[in-house]
């Protein structure tokens, strides 16, 4: 068996049980190395898996995203070795995710990148993702009839390679309180748009990441991807002592533990200071 064989087989089966959007992105991480594969025999030969290794890791992309790409080459293996008895394992262990995968903006650090746009249409995309922690597909995705009274949104889709579909999960579709201003700002778009159309029509992916690529370059600043206003905006609500509880059903994460998973940085700088705190209790006793 090649690996255009096993590709094809591992996609057929995602197609018929996974999420278009889903297919869509995995489709997407297999043409990053399909055209150095596909007329490979499997099981790869030690010299032609040190080469996929520098390959990945070649190409100019995040540690963590050349991570992803060798778990879902792993993932194309495993699956035509149980299904259709192809003789190869993999090991998940060559390529390591870095430890810490987003960078963070303060408040400070926003308003500073936000002051500089043009566009009132990308400053209210901006000011929603740092304010309210939804992804961006989400924003991209709001139409007239997401905006409800009393200041709230209604997240019921995702937008994502040009196309609308259902949120990531179930806990994701949710009701999002936002401030005042951005409910006016979002009225106000609305009534410039056709009633099926999505309100961010016309933004690109490519144009709000350069946005915020030539900020950071300009300002001597680690490139901060889009996602990371997200994490930003989650970081900031914990920061400001909300329970992670609370968060969880704002964001649309399924569960806390999720949360404790991906911001375990934030609560491990924050066992010194609990600690300060405890000998600032103990010590007022005496």
């Amino acid at each position: 068996m090649n690996f255009l064989i096993a590709s094809k087989n591992y996609l057929e089966y995602l197609k018929a049980n996974a999420k278009k959007d889903s297919y869509i992105t995995i489709k997407a991480r297999i043409d990053k190395y399909f055209k150095y594969l596909k007329t490979k025999n499997l099981p790869l030969s030690l010299s032609d898996e040190i080469k996929l290794k520098n390959h990945i890791n070649n190409l100019k992309i995040s540690q963590n995203y050349k991570a992803t790409l060798w778990i879902t080459y792993a993932q194309i293996i495993n699956f035509n070795r149980r299904y259709y008895n192809l003789n190869a394992v993999v090991k998940l262990k060559p390529i390591k995710k870095q430890k810490y995968i987003f960078n963070i903006w303060t408040e400070k650090q926003f308003k500073d990148f936000i002051s500089t746009l043009k566009n009132p249409v990308e400053i209210l995309f901006f000011n929603l993702l740092f304010y309210t922690g939804a992804r961006r597909g989400e924003i991209l995705a709001l139409t007239k009839k997401n905006i409800l009274t009393s200041d709230k949104i209604a997240i019921t889709a995702t937008f994502s390679r040009n196309h609308i579909t259902t949120t990531k999960t179930a806990e994701s579709t949710r009701i999002l309180t936002i401030p005042h201003s951005l409910t006016s700002d979002l009225i106000r778009l609305a009534n410039l748009t056709k009633d099926n159309e999505r309100l961010f029509k016309n933004l690109t992916y490519t144009t709000l990441k350069r946005r915020l690529d030539t900020y950071c370059d300009k300002n001597s600043l680690n490139r901060i991807r889009i996602h990371d206003l997200r994490h930003s905006n989650i970081t900031l609500l914990l920061y400001n002592g909300f329970t992670p509880q609370g968060i969880a059903r704002r964001v649309g994460h399924k569960n806390i533990e999720m949360l404790f998973n991906t911001y375990a940085g934030y609560y491990d700088s924050e066992d010194a200071k609990i600690a300060q705190k405890l000998e600032q209790i103990k010590n007022s006793f005496y």
